[in-house]
Parts: structure tokens; C-alpha cells; sequence
């Protein structure tokens, strides 16, 4: 749970992070927040199952609360059907995550739309917009007093 917790409070940091700086037209990240952001994209899917497994444990002794035990909701499965379904989930979303990461190399290869120069020259006129507002604004570099 503390986990789970904790990557909430961790995303909320990064969005917070990245909002203010794009807020202040500070297109250029340093190298750690680029990092740290690539290494935030499977926490989610490690807090769904945290969150998952606070569910689970936290039913017990029921499946469904005050009307099903889970000694009576027990599956009659052999092993070998149990194995045969893991199996075929196991290959399913194998194939699934080689295809999902065939993908993004596929477009991290052919990289931005705008090549580095076009973006360096419209983050230099859109913060030289941003400073020259009038000296008005949340924004302005100089804001009036």
C-alpha cells in the first residue's frame, strides 16, 4: 500500500514538475528529469498491481464480502488445465509486449517530427514572446509592479 502510495505522490511530483516548466516556456529539461521520466513509465503499472494486491489481501476471508467464502469459491481446475491457461495468458502477453516494444523503437528511431533546429528557433521565439508580454502576465520576465 505504502508503494502504491508513494508512485501516486511520485507522478503527481513529475506532472507537477514538467507543468511548471513548460508553464514558463523552459523547453530545455536537464538530463535527470529526462531520466527520471523513462523510468516512470512502468511505475503505473506497478501500482495498479500493488493496489491490486491490497484488494486481494484485504477481502480475506471472502470473494464476494458477507456472502461467499473463499474456501467455497475454490476452482476445480486440474493442474494441468491451470498450467495449460497460465501458458497461454503467459505467450498472449509475450507476444503483446514484443509487439508494443517493436513499436517504440520503431518511432524512437525516427525521432521528432521538427529537426532540433526548427525546435531551438521556436522555443527562442516563444520565450521571447512570453518576456516581452507588455512586462504583463504570469509569465513576463519583468512583471510590472
Amino acid at each position: 500500500f505504502r508503494v502504491m502510495v508513494g508512485l501516486g505522490f511520485a507522478f503527481i511530483a513529475m506532472m507537477a514538475y514538467f507543468f511548471v516548466r513548460t508553464s514558463f516556456c523552459r523547453m530545455r529539461f536537464p538530463r535527470w528529469s529526462l531520466v527520471a521520466a523513462v523510468i516512470m513509465i512502468p511505475t503505473p503499472w506497478i501500482a495498479v498491481e500493488l493496489g491490486w494486491f491490497v484488494a486481494e489481501f484485504g477481502r480475506q476471508p471472502w470473494t464476494v464480502d458477507g456472502v461467499l467464502p473463499t474456501a467455497l469459491s475454490a476452482s476445480g481446475l486440474s493442474v494441468t488445465d491451470l498450467l495449460i491457461t497460465l501458458a497461454g495468458f503467459i505467450t498472449f502477453y509475450s507476444i503483446l509486449f514484443v509487439i508494443e516494444m517493436g513499436l517504440m523503437v520503431k518511432y524512437i528511431r525516427k525521432g521528432p517530427f521538427l529537426d532540433v533546429a526548427e525546435t531551438e528557433a521556436w522555443t527562442a521565439r516563444h520565450e521571447h514572446r512570453l518576456r516581452t508580454h507588455d512586462g504583463q502576465g504570469p509569465f513576463a520576465a519583468n512583471p510590472a509592479e
